[in-house]
């Protein structure tokens, strides 16, 4: 099994997740975080936090009249963001770049 490292140092600046806590501050506890990951992709799970999301409506323009007026962003947790970047990284790109015999992406 590849183990995952997640780099606190790469994390942009976005919006905190439902857990409150800002991207930057999740670096300083990186190697935590990649024994989490780890241990969900090895057992195949993903923790049920991070799968929460908070969607909130932001405005399309100016004036505001139906509900069609606004589109929907959904709040999720930092770690399941850098969990999905990082699983797309390690093995979907890898995938598509080189793909076993066994794997077909054709119709």
């Amino acid at each position: 099994m590849a183990h995952l490292q997640p780099t606190g140092s790469q994390l942009h600046p976005t919006a905190t997740g439902l857990d409150g806590l800002p991207a930057w501050g999740h670096q300083y506890s990186a190697n935590r975080f990649a024994r989490l990951f780890n241990l969900s992709v090895g057992t195949s799970t993903i923790p049920v936090q991070w799968k929460k999301a908070r969607n909130r409506p932001v405005p399309k323009q100016s004036n505001l009249k139906q509900h069609s007026d606004y589109r929907p962003i959904s709040i999720t947790p930092v770690l399941a963001r850098v969990m999905e970047k990082t699983l797309v990284r390690s093995f979907l790109y890898p995938a598509f770049l080189s793909p076993p015999p066994t794997m077909n992406f054709s119709d």
